[in-house]
């Protein structure tokens, strides 16, 4: 016989009473977390996206032809920065950005060039603070094609 202080209750009814608030109690710890990593996980994301972007634009620079002239080949390249491809889109690739955003630049250096693309004016929101991007990420191809590589000032 069980003393009183010691009695099990009849059923399991008050087992499934702690089951319950073990549950509620997990939940209410998880759920935040889950958020926070959810994102977190976003932001990542979005800043390797702009990597991507900035390294393709770079690499699609390098080898296009400046035949229309500087300035469009600038607007192709951004393009490529930020939807993928030269002829522009309606959303960008990474949520935000546009092409004021992509700064693009043609060095050169005597005889040869070199693309340099970069972000700048642009942010990304994370848990517990904002990455703002002021001419990084970064890319930069040695020029390697095109009709005309080096125009001085326009179209030949």
């Amino acid at each position: 016989m069980w003393p009183r202080c010691c009695a099990r209750p009849l059923g399991g009814a008050g087992r499934r009473g702690h089951a319950l608030l073990e549950t509620a109690l997990l939940l209410g710890v998880m759920t935040p977390l889950a958020v926070v990593g959810a994102r977190y996980g976003w932001s990542l994301y979005q800043v390797q996206g702009l990597h991507s972007a900035v390294e393709e634009a770079a690499r699609y620079g390098a080898s296009a032809s400046l035949r229309d002239g500087e300035e469009a080949w600038r607007e192709r390249v951004r393009n490529v920065a930020v939807c993928g491809k030269p002829e522009g889109c309606r959303g960008a690739r990474v949520p935000g950005l546009a092409g004021r955003h992509v700064q693009v630049e043609l060095e050169r250096a005597g005889a040869s060039a070199a693309v340099r693309v970069s972000v700048t004016g642009f942010a990304v929101d994370y848990p517990g603070g904002v990455s703002r991007f002021e001419g990084r990420p970064s890319a930069q191809f040695p020029r390697t094609g095109g009709s005309a590589p080096l125009l001085s000032g326009g179209a030949r």
